[in-house]
């Protein structure tokens, strides 16, 4: 897939083999490229935690388990100044209409 990002310094092409689309129930990206929209709504909680000693580059972790985030995913982010944590799941009593 071939995906042209643009901004006010111009565009580029950005190809690649998997896209996630992280902006929610109502999705521009998912509209935008034509991708399957969502019709339920998706709940989950973040912790972000301070001066935690990490070594090496900043770094994402996504796990993709469903025994961890039934339906979504979970994520550890340290971004080089913060680690966030996060954990998601497909809603069981939210609907999108």
């Amino acid at each position: 897939m071939a995906i042209r990002l643009e901004d006010r310094t111009g565009a580029r092409v950005i190809r690649t083999r998997y896209l996630v689309g992280a902006d929610g129930a109502s999705s521009r990206v998912a509209e935008a490229l034509d991708l399957d929209r969502n019709r339920e709504w998706i709940v989950g909680v973040e912790e972000v935690f301070e001066n935690v000693p990490l070594e090496g580059p900043p770094i994402f972790h996504c796990f993709l388990d469903p025994g961890i985030a039934p339906g979504y995913l979970a994520w550890a982010v340290h971004d080089g100044e913060q680690v966030h944590i996060r954990v998601g799941r497909l809603s069981l009593r939210v609907s999108i209409r």
